[in-house]
């Protein structure tokens, strides 16, 4: 009797295990096979779509591949779309390196996955993101301070943005008391906030004696 895995199982089965595990362990199972593919939600008609194939398969199924995630709605052309930013290592192992990230994009009415040409991706290394009025944003993750300036790592910290009507990325620095406050690797969330991107910071004091705002929120009004 010949041993079985999990992938001889038939799709439809693979499916209904999923959607009867906790968020949790969905999200270790993307660690250990990278071809099973996204899932879309609908939690008020509990309804779920299967975002089947991708335009990278073969980086996908690279489990040295590093993905970036954002979704939102393009609302001049009535549609939800997802992009996907797929990081490949070049032959130093660098995924930010010389190997220009690939880029994916899934439209909810056309129902598949396409490439975006010369997306000219900010190479930053970012953290989950948020989406606000047909953008979706990123920060940039290296807070650690190099010297005794507002710079962090040789530069100003950044958001990354995408917007989906365009389908164009850009970035933009933060401000340098901001890039301060975040070199101590505060807690610290992307938000929306009143319609406008927020990052809402928790800077603890690092004595008891000091002073200072415990919160900060910063606001990008245009």
């Amino acid at each position: 009797m010949s041993a079985t895995s999990f992938d001889d199982l038939p799709p439809e089965t693979i499916i209904q295990i999923l959607l009867r595990l906790p968020v949790k362990d969905l999200v270790r199972s993307t660690s250990v096979n990278k071809t099973w593919e996204l899932y879309l939600w609908n939690p008020y008609v509990k309804r779920h779509r299967v975002l089947v194939s991708s335009c990278y398969k073969k980086h996908l199924d690279n489990l040295e591949t590093t993905c970036a995630l954002g979704m939102g709605f393009d609302k001049l052309m009535n549609d939800y779309k997802i992009v996907r930013i797929i990081y490949v290592e070049d032959d130093q192992g660098e995924v930010l390196g010389d190997v220009a990230p690939k880029v994916e994009i899934f439209s909810l009415t056309e129902n598949v996955w396409r490439k975006i040409k010369n997306p000219g991706v900010p190479r930053l290394d970012i953290e989950d993101g948020v989406f606000v009025d047909g953008c979706y944003y990123w920060l940039e993750r290296n807070y650690a301070i190099v010297d005794d300036t507002s710079t962090c790592h040789g530069h100003k910290l950044r958001i990354m943005s995408f917007d989906f009507h365009s389908e164009l990325f850009g970035e933009f620095n933060l401000p340098d008391d901001l890039s301060q406050i975040l070199a101590r690797n505060p807690i610290n969330k992307l938000m929306r906030f009143e319609d406008s991107l927020a990052l809402c910071v928790l800077d603890e004091p690092l004595n008891k004696g000091d002073s200072g705002l415990p919160y900060c929120i910063w606001l990008m009004r245009q």
